[in-house]
Parts: structure tokens; sequence; C-alpha cells
């Protein structure tokens, strides 16, 4: 496991120790500033820092079968240690892009793309996050972005959204956490998500 240690953290380096899968969409570590597809231009955000994940692909044509449906992830096998008097939680940030929504009549998760985080142990699998675009804009070539003027996460429109995952019930077991990026339902809308500065920090 590639980490930095700190006092209370330990920074899980993308990068180090971390698997990029293709269950239908690519992900790789993130070379350069990609291209933010709302203005054209470089999103500097990205990558802030040493390392930063992308999971899916920008560049499918928006007519089916052109998006290719399943997901991509960046994935690792962690011990979550049990510290007498702490409680333990995975921090991270991300960003999305997304041609898709996630609002609407009510709809199944599996209707929509989305970012998702799941924990598997030796209970099983379980989706412990997930968020996508919640704004009102979508359709072919019309991107939005997470965080965004239509995605405020945390009072913020731009740069990264950041998320805290409450890792107590795994103390003391190995768990594989997975970060998911689904295109789901048809071949129509694409959405591709960056992952940076995952940390799991120990709660006094």
């Amino acid at each position: 496991m590639g980490c930095r240690f700190s006092s209370n953290k330990i920074l899980l380096l993308i990068g180090f120790g971390w698997y990029f899968m293709n269950y239908g969409l690519p992900s790789s570590l993130v070379a350069d500033n990609p291209t933010d597809p709302i203005t054209g231009n470089p999103d500097t955000y990205i990558p802030n820092g040493d390392y930063s994940a992308q999971i899916g692909q920008f560049g499918y044509s928006c007519n089916p079968p052109g998006v290719p449906l399943g997901y991509a992830s960046v994935e690792q096998q962690l011990w979550i240690p049990d510290v007498p008097g702490q409680d333990v939680e995975i921090k991270f940030k991300y960003i999305i892009y997304s041609e898709d929504r996630a609002i609407g009549p009510p709809l199944d998760p599996n209707d929509y793309d989305r970012l998702e985080v799941y924990v598997m142990s030796t209970s099983g699998s379980e989706l412990v996050f997930s968020d996508a675009n919640k704004g009102t804009n979508f359709g072919c070539s019309v991107w939005s972005r997470v965080p965004g003027p239509n995605n405020i996460r945390n009072g913020k429109t731009t740069g990264w959204a950041e998320a805290t995952i409450d890792m107590s019930d795994y103390e003391g077991e190995s768990i594989l956490l997975s970060f998911r990026n689904y295109n789901r339902t048809d071949g129509f809308y694409n959405t591709v998500s960056f992952i940076d500065d995952v940390e799991l920090n120990f709660i006094p």
C-alpha cells in the first residue's frame, strides 16, 4: 500500500498500491490537466498534487452504442486499524463531469450514471457513498460539473468536492475500497470522475 504518514492520518497515494480496473470503461492516472468539456480549457484543478485518478473516458460519441456501458474503478486492499479510543474515517476529493443527470421522477440507481464508492469485506459488498449530476441540464454534449454552479457541494461551485466515509464498522478488518464511475442504461450519455487525496483518518 502506498502511504504517507502523519500524526493522525494516512495518505493513500493514488498510483501506489492501487489497481486500475476496466469493467467496460478505462481508468488511469492523470498525466495532464484534462480539458474541461464545458469551457474547452484545461481544468487546472486536476491533478491537484502529485497523483489523481481518472475513472471513465471522454471522447465517446453520444449516439448508441457510442458510450460503453459498465464501470471503471480504482481500488485498493486496506487494513482498517482498531485503535482504542479513536474512530476511523476515509476522506477523499472528487470531481464529476456528466452528460447524464440523477433527478426527475423517482429513479432506480441503475437508471443513471454516477460515482459510487464500495467497501467489500467478509460481510459482503456495501455501497457507502454516491454522487452525480443533480442539476437540470443534461444531454449529448451538455456537460455538468460536480462541484459546479448547478451542483453546489459544501458551498463550492469549483475545485474539488470532498466526502467522508465512516469506517467504524470495519475496524480490525481487511477491506477492498473501490471507487467506481458508472455509465448505465443506454449508449447516449457519458460520465467521467476524478479522485484525489484519499486519506485514512483517526478521530479521537
